[in-house]
Order: structure tokens, then sequence, then C-alpha cells
């Protein structure tokens, strides 16, 4: 699909896809999008994957997504319109050097907050090291 909006670009909404690929979408998209409706606590494993490939991603301003910081996602209003989306789709594809702003600081927040990391400050806090 070619958004009208966006010469030059494309859209794939894929639905599942086996893991091979979903690795290389990771890799070569240049824009994710995780919107959701509503959160009962749990943290997205999509956007973790994005945030840890590095890929800039607009997140749905709640729950858990809602609480990643300002400067490694850019965050819609849950009631966002469709063409509020699509302008947060334009700026992003349109603005190299924000893309590379939220890149850094998804892949830096990722890193800050992978298992090995967090097991360490747990287990620090706690006096077990």
């Amino acid at each position: 699909m070619r958004p009208k909006h966006a010469p030059g670009t494309s859209v794939e909404i894929t639905g599942y896809v086996a893991r091979e690929r979903y690795t290389r979408l990771l890799r070569t998209a240049a824009v994710a999008v995780q919107l959701r409706t509503v959160a009962t606590g749990e943290a997205s494993l999509a956007v973790a994957d994005c945030l840890a490939a590095g890929l800039p991603t607009i997140v749905s301003d709640l729950g858990w997504a809602g609480e990643l910081p300002a400067d490694a996602v850019l965050r819609v209003p849950v009631s966002a319109e469709p063409v509020l989306i699509a302008e947060r789709i334009e700026e992003l594809l349109g603005d190299r050097s924000m893309r590379a702003r939220l890149a850094a600081a998804a892949r830096a927040h990722a890193e800050m907050s992978s298992f090995e990391r967090v097991a360490d400050a747990y287990s620090t806090r706690v006096g077990l090291r």
C-alpha cells in the first residue's frame, strides 16, 4: 500500500509473521506503530523488540508504553484519530534526525532495562552483591 501523504513509502500490515521475517522487519522498517486501546498491566514484547532494535516507534500513551521515556518513543493519545496517527508517521518519515534521536534513546533504554541489568540492580539493592 502506498500512502498518499508519504510518497515513496510503503505500509505493510503483516499480522503474524515467522520469527525470521519478524527479525528482518525490525532491522529494515523505518517506523513501527504499536497502538493499544486498553492495558491490563502487561508490557508489550513487540514494543520492547522495537526499542532494542532501535526502531523509532509510535505508541499509545497508555499503561507500560505510556511510562517509557519521552525521548525513546513517540506517544499518541489513546483516543487519537487516524489523521493524527498518520501525521505522526509522516513526521517521523520526514525527519531523519528525529528518527535517529528516537533510535538512540530507544536502544539506550532497552540496554538499561535488560534482564541482566535489572537483575544486577535488584541483587545489589537487596544486598546479594
